[in-house]
């Protein structure tokens, strides 16, 4: 079931963006959005983009994140009074391991077979940047400090942060590869490229053996990490509004969406006061879920 509510508004973009955006939403099934409480609420693009939200079927799980590609979602499972991390598909229960509590939503791995998250398993007693596999039976700790997991194109490799530094996992070999110093890593999902803000307030373009291509913006008013389009060429990331507020959304934020071939940007959306804009990313979207 697919219901429609707007929180903020749709913001001024230039003509010929939004008509990318629009296109790229309708070729690839994409959206920004997120996943919690057992429903998508992404932003669905057109002349006045608005926010929509699709309810899941199956039970609802919370922090949870979505691999667009078979529709299974993965986050915590509250059911009798009990907390569980689980996977949903097909509008039931996968797997469940009631050992694993996470601190936010799961970075899923392009095959959906591998997650990182930033929790605990209080079975082994691992905490901090965790890999689960195995349908939740093995879980192994990369790092007591390490965050911000973001996952190359195939699922042997992720970046992440761990106490100021910018880092490559190989999961076959366990190594640990530094690639800079900076926060907020972000793997475009075709392997070429890591976006991370540096200790100079940027946000910069670099290759996978930490070379810097290039400065992408500033970093001062920007609130998130970047996050790429499903093909790439995108960037999406929240913001402090540029725009004056107004006593129907004060502490307005702006969701902007970044061209990567020109640097062009601008808004696309506006959230307000109380929203969980740092939960916004690109999210890929089953095939079942309706556009409009």
């Amino acid at each position: 079931m697919l219901s429609l509510w707007v929180l903020g508004s749709a913001q001024s973009t230039p003509r010929g963006l939004l008509l990318e955006l629009v296109q790229q939403q309708q070729g690839n099934h994409s959206a920004i959005g997120w996943v919690d409480a057992g429903a998508i609420d992404f932003i669905a693009f057109g002349d006045k983009p608005m926010m929509h939200s699709y309810k899941l079927p199956g039970p609802a799980l919370w922090a949870a994140s979505l691999h667009g590609a078979s529709g299974e979602v993965f986050g915590e499972l509250k059911s009798d009074g009990k907390r569980t991390f689980a996977a949903v598909g097909d509008g039931k229960v996968l797997w469940e391991n009631p050992d694993l509590i996470n601190r936010g939503a799961p970075e899923v791995s392009p095959s959906g077979k591998v997650l990182a998250l930033e929790g605990r398993d209080k079975k082994t007693g691992a905490d901090g940047l965790l890999i689960v596999e195995d349908r939740g039976q093995r879980v192994t700790q990369v790092s007591r400090d390490g965050k911000n997991p973001s996952w190359s194109s195939n699922d042997t490799k992720f970046v992440y942060e761990d106490k100021g530094e910018i880092l490559i996992y190989d999961l076959p070999s366990q190594h640990k590869q530094r690639m800079g110093v900076g926060t907020l890593p972000s793997w475009s999902p075709d392997g070429k490229w890591i976006t991370y803000r540096t200790q100079k307030d940027q946000f910069v373009l670099a290759d996978t053996t930490g070379t810097v291509q290039r400065v992408l913006l500033g970093s001062k008013r920007v609130l998130t990490m970047l996050h790429w389009s499903p093909n790439s060429e995108y960037l999406m990331y929240v913001e402090k509004s540029r725009a004056s507020g107004s006593l129907n959304c004060p502490n307005a934020k702006d969701v902007v969406a970044y061209r990567l071939r020109d640097g062009q940007s601008a808004p696309v959306f506006q959230v307000c006061e109380g929203y969980p804009f740092w939960v916004l990313r690109w999210v890929q979207l089953p095939s079942n879920v309706p556009l409009a």
